[in-house]
């Protein structure tokens, strides 16, 4: 950026997860301050008064990967986990009866009531990293075959089924 006079700026920017190594404004280093963001990093600085400013950022991507079940039901246990330690988790919308952390691990207990759309989030440990992670809680359904019957003439076979759902109940 060239300006006709000298400028003061203070820079932000939202970048994808990684790894700063370096950041610097018109060759110098400079100090930054990061902040977390749902599945970005924000970066901060003030850079000294300059007619042009030339920015670059040395980083490292980083991919975070988490691994689990794709299908969720209200009232079960779910199991993920990820490359990276979780620091803790945050859970605005009160899906989670409860929830444990083992480093990269993470069980947690749906509530009876969640069916539906939701989403937690996972704070990356020594990272100002928030990752966002969407949940379609299904409702938990149960089905008892009480009889069958097979009609060899027609070639169809006949079933007595119960359902239910403890979740409607």
């Amino acid at each position: 950026m060239v300006n006709d006079i000298e400028r003061k700026i203070k820079f932000s920017l939202l970048i994808e997860p990684c790894i700063i190594q370096n950041i610097y404004c018109n060759d110098k280093k400079v100090n930054y301050s990061l902040s977390p963001g749902a599945g970005k990093i924000k970066i901060e600085f003030n850079a000294d008064a300059s007619i042009g400013h030339q920015i670059s950022i040395w980083y490292r991507p980083l991919v975070i990967k988490l691994t689990g079940p794709e299908l969720f039901y209200s009232n079960t246990t779910v199991q993920w986990q990820t490359n990276t330690d979780i620091d803790y988790i945050s859970d605005p919308q009160r899906i989670l009866k409860s929830y444990k952390i083992l480093k990269n691990k993470i069980q947690v207990v749906i509530n009876n009531n969640s069916v539906g759309f939701h989403q937690l989030f996972f704070r990356i440990k020594n990272m100002p990293l928030i990752c966002p992670v969407d949940l379609d809680i299904k409702p938990f359904y149960s089905i008892h075959c009480r009889s069958a019957v097979y009609d060899a003439t027609k070639h169809k076979i006949f079933l007595e089924v119960h359902s239910s759902s403890p979740s409607f109940s």
